[in-house]
């Protein structure tokens, strides 16, 4: 019997331990509120988040602060009531930042204004969009600036002309260079 109980009482503190480590792990994974920017703010001023991107997604987790973003990449906050404190989260679509935002009766702390650097930021591939929009702008551009590639391949009705001039695919995006011509009367 003593021979049996042994090795499983060892089987039992090996298993107990490589649950605690496995807990240990999941918990250092993490990012604590501890580790996070402090932003502070009241509920007499309104503190705008100005992005160097246009923001996709955004999570106030505090009830007590509302948020709207009144330009692409622009987020206002303010709290509603005294003493809200919580995390804010941010995503634009190649970065996340989150910030701590807490409650201060002292205005000189508060920020009416606060420009997001890209030393708070962290790397975010959004699975939304493969190319960012300055991504599209650069390609669209080069796109221009190339000679046309396709002749003759064109269209003429009722005084209005529509000409191919280059056939561009990047992943799963597909650019049409096209030139349209109107010799007619109605402005488009």
């Amino acid at each position: 019997m003593r021979f049996i109980f042994y090795p499983l009482t060892i089987l039992l503190l090996v298993l107990s331990s490589v649950d605690t480590f496995a807990q240990m792990e999941v918990q250092e994974a993490g990012v604590n509120k501890e580790n996070l920017a402090v932003i502070y703010v009241n509920k007499g001023v309104s503190t705008h988040f100005v992005s160097p991107e246009k923001i996709e997604y955004v999570d106030v987790s505090i009830p007590d602060i509302a948020g709207d973003i009144p330009l692409p990449n622009t987020l206002r906050v303010k709290p509603t009531k005294e003493g809200a404190s919580g995390v804010l989260t941010i995503t634009t679509e190649r970065f996340m930042v989150q910030y701590l935002l807490v409650y201060t009766e002292d205005l000189s702390k508060v920020y009416s204004r606060y420009n997001i650097p890209y030393s708070d930021v962290k790397s975010y591939l959004n699975p939304e969009s493969d190319m960012t929009q300055s991504q599209l702008y650069d390609y669209c551009h080069k796109i221009l600036l190339t000679n046309n590639n396709y002749y003759n391949v064109s269209s003429n009705k009722h005084g209005m002309r529509i000409r191919l001039n280059n056939i561009y695919t990047v992943d799963k995006y597909f650019f049409l260079d096209i030139s349209l011509f109107n010799k007619t009367n109605i402005q488009y």
